[in-house]
């Protein structure tokens, strides 16, 4: 899911100061041999880099809990080409681990993956140890962490081990065992970074694969535009040597590549391994405001929703729940469901992969309310209306109306419509409403921003009356670019023809189909109507709303322009400035019809006769249909072209 929050002013400044009043800590470092007797006392050559109080002297932890990095290098890279990383995270309270293990030409993935799964354990050990150089200055939480084969054995080493508390790879690659398989054993939090010019590890067949894999229900990819492989680290002649014969098109510096990731790394680790809650927050901000990445995510983490069912009030899924009734907390209420047990407003506060504190909106419980759940599709308004383009990546559809107070659409939150439903496209979004009478309407940020983006401009409002728990069907209205298309056929006697056979624009239908949908709108249409033992008619039209086409057929031996046998004669014709017209029943209304079925002439007549001036349309052939009080007499006249 994305999460559209506004930055405001407070968070600017948060941001922009977090790393400075953050980094308070000098940088202490020692070296360290662990024994892993799991496989045969396997050495594991360890540097860490801890905080030290700053202007200290000495290399003393200091005072505090800290939470645990493991990094894994690059193929044939060495720890110290990360110094970028210790001298950011350090510094800012993290202690850091870098394995020297499997630096070879022919590195085991696997052995590398489980080293930094098992440092995770023998590192944090240290906490209880009095005679570790870390001694109580670990806080339990732990992230794996990596770049290129690093960050593919990482994604292993959290496969195995199940107290590392996230992953954040850089540049992850493939490994042997498969990084992209283990990837779906992994529930923690999870960030994957990339850069869109790598060539060594590309992101299509690296990076996002792994991510799509991951079985976290909080996960995020970021790609840094322009940003490559080797970046992500300092200069390192392995890594820069593979790099210079594949990846030709890095738009960035290597210090804009690594500020780029600190900017993001860090509010992420704050937030999950040390409960900076306001840090989602930040980190959600860049994501959507920043112009340096594309990013995809993945995330449960939001405020939770309370939904009805049966006689029981159900949380949306989260790790811890804790019930309250009007603001006072219930006992023992610690389950996603609780069966109320008073009337009242019933709150849930939920936790998800830290102590951060999450809290829904109040639902009333035993008060006149009803569950009232609005479908919204827009499905032909996505077709062939106004609504064409819609991304549910990038657009919404909400609701707004008097259950609102009328809030100005995209001023709230809580008014965008979920989708439900794909094929079709149907957005929902329910309310717990009293009994009674509600207007309301559907907006949408693709037509336009807040009372802009409306199904219609004004009145009227779309009206329901509530009596019970109900599901509300609509439809988004399409403001149709397209219309309906309708023929009339008749022969030269006014008889309705019924089985006549139209092609449009080439396409031929069945005999007697003459309501044509979803015709485009101000469009030069083409048509052929045809029918056995008479002759055809062609033409064009131009296509405007509820287009209807009248066309006359003649039979093989009526095509003459001789006045037909129901007493209607016209002269001259062919006509070049007028025509006059004679009939033997009393005249009521005269109508001339173009080629193309557009009535050119209308005029009510009286008596027997009347003249059409007719010097001022189109040179072709027309109908004239007369209506009189006998009947509807028809015949071809030929208006001829001005000298």
């Amino acid at each position: 899911m994305k999460h559209f929050i506004p930055l405001t002013l407070s968070f600017i400044l948060l941001f922009s100061l977090h790393p400075l009043t953050a980094q308070e800590y000098g940088i202490g470092h020692f070296q360290h041999t662990f024994i892993d007797p799991e496989r045969n006392d396997r050495p594991i050559l360890t540097e860490i880099y801890f905080p030290v109080e700053a202007g200290s002297e000495g290399d003393e932890l200091a005072n505090g809990e800290f939470p645990l990095l493991v990094f894994g290098h690059g193929f044939v890279m060495v720890w110290s080409a990360y110094e970028n990383l210790w001298t950011h995270f350090v510094p800012n309270g993290y202690i850091m681990a870098f394995p020297r293990t499997e630096g070879g030409l022919a590195p085991s993935h696997l052995n590398f993956g489980l080293d930094i799964a098992f440092l995770v354990d023998a590192i944090q050990a240290m906490h209880d140890d009095p005679s570790a150089p870390l001694f109580g200055g670990l806080n339990g939480r732990s992230a794996v962490m990596g770049h290129s084969m690093g960050g593919g054995a990482a994604v292993l080493a959290a496969s195995f081990n199940s107290n590392i508390t996230a992953l954040l790879g850089l540049a992850p690659a493939e490994t042997n065992p498969s990084a992209i398989n283990a990837a779906q054993n992994i529930s923690i939090p999870s960030l994957i970074f990339s850069g869109s010019s790598d060539d060594v590890t590309p992101e299509g067949t690296h990076q996002i694969p792994i991510y799509d894999a991951l079985g976290s229900e909080e996960k995020t990819f970021i790609s840094i535009i322009g940003g490559g492989h080797c970046y992500f680290a300092n200069f390192n002649f392995n890594c820069n040597l593979g790099e210079a014969g594949s990846s030709g098109n890095i738009t960035i510096t290597r210090d804009e590549q690594q500020e780029t990731t600190e900017d993001f790394a860090t509010p992420w680790l704050d937030y999950f391994l040390r409960d900076e809650c306001e840090s989602m927050i930040i980190f959600r901000d860049s994501l959507e405001t920043s112009e340096r990445i594309t990013f995809m995510e993945q995330s449960i983490i939001d405020d939770p929703e309370i939904t009805h069912e049966g006689d029981s009030l159900v949380s949306s899924p989260a790790a811890t729940y804790q019930w309250y009734l009007d603001g006072q907390i219930i006992e023992d209420a610690v389950h996603q469901s609780i069966t109320p047990q008073e009337n009242g407003h019933y709150t849930v506060e939920v936790t998800y992969f830290n102590d951060c504190v999450y809290l829904s909106e109040p639902y009333p419980w035993g008060e006149s309310l009803f569950s009232v759940t609005f479908h919204v599709d827009i499905s032909d308004a996505v077709a062939f209306g106004q609504l064409q383009g819609f991304d549910p990546d990038e657009h919404h559809i909400f609701i707004t109306g008097s259950m609102t107070d009328w809030a100005e659409p995209g001023s709230d939150p809580e008014l965008v419509m979920e989708m439900v439903s794909e094929d079709p496209s149907i957005f929902s979004k329910t309310f717990m409403l009293e009994a009674g009478v509600y207007q309301y309407k559907y907006f949408s940020d693709l037509i336009g921003e807040g009372w802009a983006g409306g199904e219609w401009w004004g009145d009227p409002s779309r009206e329901i009356e509530v009596i019970a728990d109900m599901v509300v069907e609509d439809v988004f209205y399409p403001h149709y670019s397209v219309t309906t298309l309708t023929f009339e056929v008749f022969d030269q006697h006014d008889d309705e023809i019924t089985d006549a056979i139209i092609t449009l624009d080439g396409e031929t239908y069945d005999p007697g189909h003459y309501v044509f949908q979803y015709i485009p709108l101000n469009h030069n249409i083409n048509y052929l109507v045809e029918r056995s033992g008479y002759h055809s008619a062609e033409g064009s039209a131009l296509v405007y709303p509820e287009k209807v086409i009248t066309v006359i057929l003649q039979e093989d031996d009526l095509l003459s322009a001789e006045p037909d046998t129901y007493g209607l004669l016209v002269f001259p014709n062919p006509a070049g400035s007028s025509l006059n017209i004679h009939t033997g029943s009393v005249m009521e209304r005269v109508y001339l019809i173009n080629i193309s079925g557009d009535v050119v002439y209308s005029a009510a007549a009286r008596g027997h006769t009347h003249e059409v001036a007719v010097e001022d349309h189109a040179p072709g052939i027309y109908l004239l249909r007369v209506f009189t009080a006998n009947g509807i007499e028809t015949t071809r006249v030929h208006i001829l072209r001005k000298d």
